[in-house]
């Protein structure tokens, strides 16, 4: 009876390591999902810009998309205003 019981108890334990798991997976694809798609908004939100607006900023077209995942070698600098 005690090796079924012990059996019993490896297989609830390993439920409960694979549960943890497949939620730990799950949270970590959520969050890059998330994350993606905040990106992809904000990229579409430059994108829709005009080019003067994206100067006035201190962006180009062509560093929408490493400004939005935060790789621009350099800070954008808005324009001096007059």
């Amino acid at each position: 009876m005690s090796a079924v019981s012990d059996h019993a108890t490896q297989l609830h334990k390993l439920n409960m390591v694979s549960g943890f798991w497949i939620a730990s997976i799950l949270r970590r694809w959520w969050k890059t999902f998330r994350d993606w798609r905040i990106e992809q908004a904000a990229a579409a939100q430059l994108y829709s810009m005009s080019d003067y607006e994206l100067r006035d900023i201190g962006l180009k077209r062509s560093e929408i998309d490493a400004a939005v995942k935060g790789q621009l070698a350099h800070p954008p600098r808005p324009r001096n205003l007059p």
